[in-house]
């Protein structure tokens, strides 16, 4: 589901029709469109001058025209939902939770080291606290804190999992 950004309401947002999302992008289209020909302007502007003047390079757009690119340039296909995890008593909630997350992952095309930070926000209660502490544990010992998706499932099947199932 879309939203908008405002005042009111849970967090300043609210739902927002896929019509109403079309006319904004547009709307921002239409606002990108100006501010780069603004820039060309200044640019041609400027190699017209007698005194040559320094280009500004690409990474310090304006901090406008950087959001503008970065929503323009997302896609509009709609993400998966992946639920959430907590460590309860039931073995098949946490196979189901791994297997909805490696569909997540091969949908995104994530690197090793983003899955384990987008699982580790999809762990709540008991499972997060149990994993604060694995990685915690981990820094006492002065090890790596664990970047690998296997590494990770092999820890919550060990942690959450029957040792017979």
């Amino acid at each position: 589901m879309a939203y908008r950004i405002g005042r009111g309401g849970r967090g300043g947002r609210r739902p927002v029709a896929n019509a109403e999302v079309l006319r904004l992008m547009q709307r921002l289209e239409a606002r990108l469109d100006v501010i780069e020909g603004d820039k060309q302007r200044d640019l041609d502007d400027a190699s017209e001058d007698e005194e040559p003047q320094e280009e500004e390079p690409a990474t310090q757009e304006s901090a406008e025209l950087k959001l503008l690119k970065q929503v323009l340039g997302s896609t509009s296909r709609p993400k998966p939902d992946v639920s959430n995890y907590s460590g309860g008593l039931n073995p098949g909630e946490l196979v189901d939770w791994i297997n909805d997350m490696e569909k997540f992952f091969d949908y995104e095309e994530m690197n090793e080291e983003k899955k384990v930070k987008f699982a580790v926000k999809k762990l709540k209660g008991h499972a997060s606290l149990w994993w604060d502490g694995v990685q915690a544990e981990r820094r006492r010992q002065n090890k790596q804190k664990i970047k690998s998706w296997n590494r990770m499932t092999a820890k919550l099947r060990g942690k959450f999992l029957p040792q017979d199932y």
